[in-house]
């Protein structure tokens, strides 16, 4: 029965590497679908939650070892949007600094 059980957690902690990397990749699609239409949200609460969701399931996937992979991909997308969204964010403000 204890085989069992830790089955099912084993596939929790892949849904949650999944996830992560899921909600990754949609997370760059709307970045790059607000800049191809130019049509910024200012990065509000959609663009928060999914970094949140990411950065939070891919902490989940990182503690078994069979779902490490999926949890590192989608912590790793999650920094690299941050660091998109500061860059971004730094070279906008040093070419026009007053709205």
């Amino acid at each position: 029965m204890e085989l069992v059980a830790l089955k099912s957690f084993d596939k929790l902690y892949n849904f949650a590497g999944w996830f992560s990397v899921l909600c990754g990749i949609v997370l760059l699609v709307f970045l790059n679908l607000s800049f191809l239409t130019d049509f910024y949200h200012s990065f509000g609460l959609a663009y928060q939650l999914f970094i949140l969701f990411n950065l939070v399931s891919g902490g989940i996937a990182i503690l078994k070892r069979g779902s490490r992979s999926l949890g590192i991909w989608g912590i790793a997308i999650g920094l690299f949007t941050i660091l998109f969204i500061g860059a971004i964010f730094t070279l906008g403000w040093m070419v026009y600094p007053f709205p």
